[in-house]
């Protein structure tokens, strides 16, 4: 009987020897499981961080290649054209203007004359008629125009050479409505001649350019 319940003894002592290798060996890889789990994990994790570092630098060198391709294929400012001053083209402006007068006198000889020319305002309408009324003329005046000669400045330009003059006086002195040409030199001498009253009594349109006499045209009165 002794030695059956020794022999059970040693059968339960060996069994929880058993047991306890058995426990140990599990909480060993229970443990060692847990620590592969856990490197897993930081290995994951570290993949992951990796995975971010490589993206954030392709990210950064993604921006910074287009930052300098944006410079490189910046729009250049457009280039304006001017359009070429009188200055620039090596021309002169022209200046031009076109004004009534009586003719005091034509001077020099054919092809360098100088006329000297009295301005006077040429009137119609109304301001003919307001005209007349400030001078205590009649008003509206006859044939609906007035000739305003307030200014005595006499004014002395060249004569462009060659030039045709449109004149509303016959040789004979009498008016020509429908108006004729003259040459300069024939114009010229009408000026002086026998009837030289009657031309100079027209008041003639001239017009200047740069400061020549460039067109000559007697204007008809009735």
């Amino acid at each position: 009987m002794a030695d059956s319940e020794r022999t059970k003894k040693i059968v339960l002592i060996a069994a929880g020897v058993v047991l306890a290798l058995i426990a140990g060996v599990a909480g060993g890889w229970f443990f060692r499981g847990s620590e592969v789990s856990d490197l897993e994990d930081r290995v994951t994790e570290l993949e992951d961080a990796g995975g971010d570092t490589e993206s954030d630098e392709v990210t950064e060198a993604d921006e910074t290649a287009s930052e300098t391709d944006s410079e490189d294929t910046e729009e250049l400012p457009a280039t304006t054209t001017e359009e070429p001053t009188a200055a620039d083209s090596g021309t002169t402006a022209v200046a031009t203007e076109r004004q009534p007068g009586l003719i005091v006198d034509v001077t020099g000889s054919s092809g360098a004359y100088v006329m000297r020319i009295d301005y006077v305002l040429w009137l119609t309408g109304p301001e003919a008629a307001a005209a007349a009324t400030a001078h205590g003329d009649e008003s509206p005046p006859p044939n609906d125009y007035y000739v305003v000669n307030d200014n005595p400045k006499i004014r002395e330009f060249p004569i462009q050479t060659g030039i045709p003059v449109t004149v509303v006086t016959n040789d004979d002195g009498t008016s020509d409505s429908e108006g004729h040409t003259l040459t300069l030199d024939q114009w010229v001498a009408a000026l002086s001649g026998p009837n030289a009253s009657a031309f100079k009594a027209s008041i003639y349109w001239i017009t200047i350019t740069n400061g020549t006499v460039t067109a000559i045209e007697a204007q008809y009165v009735p």
